[in-house]
């Protein structure tokens, strides 16, 4: 037992989630996942006032928390309270990890409803800063917004995110779900009295937990992970063990395909009580095999296998058996089922909408080229001949028996007609060819026959009439040569 609080204590130093010895359980599909609630105990699943364990987040709280353990953040945005929000609007905030961890998904709780004017993500890599360019925000409800920084997974040791928008009540950042418990487990050898391989995805280590080990069996052994159903993608392995780097001095971590064929491998160093491996692939694998060559005083001793990751595309959800989206690049999506990214010329959730698009990496063409100096004379030339047209369309018109004149001016040639909706005929005679039309200048127009122009009416007209016929060209009063008006 004294081995147990020796391990529960560097476990927790090491804030690996430390000493869980109370696992519960919930079937969903046929499948059984650990609950994760605050209370420990979960109804199908779903815990109590929605409430989870301050590590676990996501769907059945069955996603990884790592914010708890980062530094340089406000305590009121890690402690899960919807109560105590900060304004971040401003300076960026550095959030700093204690180690480098797979980076799956960002979650915040907005203090209001999910809207931002301004947001970036510049990931602090192995390789060096990061500016997330493919940053993709995905609505889980009002308040909730989870933020992805497209298909490719990085592993991360900080995080400045710059945010100009509602206050932020909660951070979460998810580095996948552990893969591995209540998987189905098999060994090559065991130590009498040290229990079954099923022992080591249980979902318990630390104080109290039960351990499995090969000592006693010198050559080759290894204990292995097989997941039920589609493939999953394992990018961070932990394993606890009770006695640490004095039996596991080296052992090897392979993965494997349903054909069992190994799809990449590690070489490991124990480094005590705790092992890390990141994986840093992201191909899919079935399950995960570890081995050791053993001799005299070197063994596997496992307490539990954790495997973080998430399902292999094209599927999503806890089960692995939904299929994303066929709009999706790769079919890669989130865990509500959006696209990670979309391709050029597409936008929206699922990518469904089609949009301008211009790649910023094409040089932009500077001055003018050869055809669009010369389509201006062109075009010049055209605009001309359209002005052209017009004007003679226009005077054919007009020559045509559309002449204006004026009340005023023929009522003083004539002493007939009145204003009023038309010339009387019986006043001005029934041939009389002009109507009032009814404008503010008591106009009339001409409506004679359509087929003589009004310049072809008989000179009596032309004389006992003055017209104005002020865009046919012919002078102020319209009058032909030798005609007298007046």
């Amino acid at each position: 037992m004294t081995t147990g609080v020796a391990a529960c204590t560097v476990c927790c130093a090491l804030r690996q989630v430390c000493c869980h010895t109370d696992a519960t359980y919930f079937t969903l599909a046929n499948e059984e996942f650990q609950c994760h609630c605050s209370s420990v105990e979960c109804d199908k699943g779903q815990c109590p006032f929605d409430t989870c364990h301050v590590d676990w987040v996501g769907p059945f709280c069955q996603y990884r928390n790592v914010a708890t353990e980062a530094r340089g953040i406000p305590y009121d945005v890690t402690d899960k309270g919807d109560d105590t929000c900060v304004d971040v609007t401003g300076s960026p905030l550095l959030i700093q990890l204690e180690r480098f961890e797979p980076l799956a998904w960002l979650r915040l709780r907005l203090k209001e409803s999910a809207t931002y004017s301004y947001m970036t993500l510049k990931l602090h890599t192995s390789s060096g800063e990061v500016l997330c360019d493919q940053l993709r925000t995905h609505s889980i409800t009002d308040l909730l917004q989870d933020v992805t920084c497209g298909p490719d997974l990085l592993y991360v040791k900080a995080i400045e995110l710059t945010w100009t928008g509602s206050q932020i009540c909660s951070i979460y950042i998810v580095k996948g779900r552990n893969l591995a418990v209540k998987q189905k487990t098999s060994m090559s050898v065991q130590s009498q009295g040290r229990g079954v391989s099923a022992r080591a995805v249980d979902g318990e280590w630390g104080v109290g937990a039960e351990c499995v080990n090969t000592s006693g069996h010198v050559g080759l052994n290894h204990w292995q992970v097989l997941f039920s159903g589609n493939a999953r993608i394992v990018h961070d392995v932990i394993i606890h063990t009770s006695r640490g780097v004095d039996v596991m001095k080296t052992f090897t971590l392979e993965a494997l395909d349903r054909q069992m064929a190994v799809t990449y491998k590690h070489s490991v160093g124990s480094t005590g009580h705790v092992t890390r491996v990141l994986t840093g692939s992201s191909e899919p694998v079935a399950g995960l095999r570890l081995s050791v060559n053993q001799v005299t005083g070197t063994y596997l001793d496992i307490c539990e296998v954790l495997a973080f990751g998430d399902c292999a595309p094209p599927y999503y959800g806890l089960e692995c058996r939904t299929v994303c989206d066929s709009r999706c690049p790769d079919r890669m999506c989130h865990i509500n089922g959006e696209c990670l990214a979309c391709p050029r010329g597409r936008a929206g959730p699922f990518c469904q909408r089609y949009v301008s698009w211009r790649d910023p990496e094409e040089p932009r063409e500077s001055g003018y080229n050869f055809l669009s100096i010369a389509f201006i004379p062109l075009g010049m030339a055209s605009f001309y001949c359209c002005l052209i047209v017009c004007k003679y369309v226009m005077v054919r018109r007009q020559k045509g028996g559309d002449v204006i004149g004026t009340y005023s001016r023929l009522r003083r040639n004539t002493g007939c007609g009145s204003v009023g909706v038309a010339v009387s005929i019986k006043a001005c005679g029934p041939d009389f060819p002009f109507r009032y039309v009814g404008s503010p200048d008591f106009s009339f127009r001409y409506v004679g026959s359509p087929d003589i122009p009004f310049r072809d009416v008989g000179n009596r007209y032309k004389k006992r009439y003055d017209y104005d016929q002020r865009r046919d060209g012919r002078g102020r009063d319209g009058c032909g040569r030798g005609n007298k008006c007046r």
